[in-house]
């Protein structure tokens, strides 16, 4: 067998491969520019970067390890996040999505005017990971095009009316 030296040298570099690999997840998840929040299966934070945190705005105090997913999204609802409805409903419809373990994504209109792209995937165990991305920008470039289209659209209309008119005129 291995001699019990060999066996606390395998240990110590598995560790330290351990916390390699887990320095470089923490440092990824806080170096990428979306948000990112890991539920347990037991709807329980136990993730985040500070993106999330700085994304959704919420007290410092208020996201630590094993905090009730369903408190943030009462605290959400609270700020009306959903709109003027009924938070317990708003609640109850979101955790019910989480305890169906079926991937999701929605564009989630901020009051400040913000458009984010959430996405959640379930874990194998049971949980999610959800990413918070921020795509503004895109939202008002798409509908910058949108415009641009129709009034393009209505120019060629017009133009093409002009032409008719014209055309019956010279008959």
């Amino acid at each position: 067998g291995m001699a019990i030296g060999d066996v606390v040298l395998l240990l110590d570099e598995t560790s330290q491969a351990i916390r390699f690999n887990r320095r470089l997840l923490e440092s990824t998840l806080e170096n990428i520019t979306q948000g990112v929040s890991v539920v347990d299966a037991s709807q329980r934070l136990i993730g985040w970067n500070t993106r999330y945190a700085e994304m959704l705005d919420y007290p410092p105090s208020m996201l630590h390890v094993g905090k009730p997913i369903a408190e943030l999204i009462r605290f959400n609802a609270d700020r009306g996040r959903f709109g003027d409805t009924d938070v317990e409903k708003e609640v109850a419809k979101r955790l019910r999505y989480l305890q169906a373990g079926s991937a999701y994504r929605y564009e989630s209109h901020f009051n400040d005017g913000r458009v984010i792209d959430i996405r959640g995937e379930p874990m194998p165990q049971g949980g999610y990971v959800t990413t918070y991305t921020d795509i503004t920008e895109f939202k008002a470039v798409e509908s910058a095009l949108v415009e641009a289209k129709s009034m393009l659209e209505q120019r060629v209309a017009d133009r093409t009316a002009e032409l008719e008119e014209t055309m019956l005129a010279l008959q």
